[in-house]
Parts: structure tokens; C-alpha cells; sequence
């Protein structure tokens, strides 16, 4: 299962409206209704022409994996999270794959822990080391 956010669940929703409800169906179909296969979705979308125009060429389908990853560790996903959504059979399998995302984390991690220390109100009960100025 992947979450959705409103953006995407707002066109699926028009996409669908005046269709039978039923759960196991395709989001998205064909223009002769069935399943809609990379090399199908690729021709419909005019995929080849589109990332050219785009300037991101070459870009295949599979990239959008790691785009939503990354974009999903962005958002603040953890990674049992982005593990699940991928169908990665463990945190350690997406770590690996995608363990260059984490590099821009461990300053933000250091702020953070100097936030909590500055804004804690639990004594510790030692004296803080003090910083003399030369």
C-alpha cells in the first residue's frame, strides 16, 4: 500500500467518478480498458517526447521509485515506512539502496539534539561544562 497525498488522490478521484466501486479494479486502464502495461503507458503519455522536453532525459518509469523515495525520506518517512511502500523485504535492503539520502540528515540530527538539550527542564543533576573565551 502506498499513502497518496491529496494532490494525486483528487485526480484519481475524477478519473473514477461514475465507475463500479470495486476495490481489486485498475486505477488506471488502457483506452480499450485493460490493463495498462509500461510500454502502453509510455505511448499513451508520450513519455519519450515529454522527458525530453522536460530536460530530464533519460528517465525510465523506475526512477519514479526512487524519486517517491526520496521524496518520501524528504517528507520526513521513516524508513520501516519507506521499506513497506517499496516492498523491500527489509529496512536493511532499502538502507542500502538508499542510504545517500541519509547523509543530509545527521546535521539536522545534531540541531535537534542541541534544541532538546537547550529546551529540557530536567536537571541531569551535573554541571554543565562551561566554554571560556580565549
Amino acid at each position: 500500500m502506498v499513502p497518496l497525498p491529496q494532490v494525486v488522490v483528487q485526480v484519481f478521484a475524477r478519473r473514477l467518478a461514475g465507475r463500479e466501486s470495486d476495490p481489486a479494479a485498475p486505477a488506471v486502464l488502457s483506452p480499450r480498458g485493460g490493463m495498462l502495461r509500461a510500454n502502453n503507458w509510455r505511448r499513451h503519455t508520450k513519455w519519450n517526447t515529454a522527458i525530453k522536453q522536460a530536460g530530464v532525459a533519460p528517465l525510465t518509469i523506475h526512477d519514479l521509485r526512487h524519486t517517491y523515495a526520496s521524496l518520501a525520506r524528504a517528507a520526513g518517512a521513516d524508513l520501516r515506512f519507506v521499506q513497506r511502500t517499496l516492498g523491500h523485504s527489509s529496512p536493511v535492503v532499502t538502507a542500502n539502496i538508499y542510504s545517500d539520502l541519509y547523509d543530509s540528515e545527521l546535521d539536522t540530527v545534531a540541531t535537534n539534539l542541541d534544541r532538546m538539550h537547550a529546551n529540557s527542564a530536567v536537571s541531569t543533576g551535573q554541571i554543565p561544562d562551561t566554554i571560556e573565551d580565549p
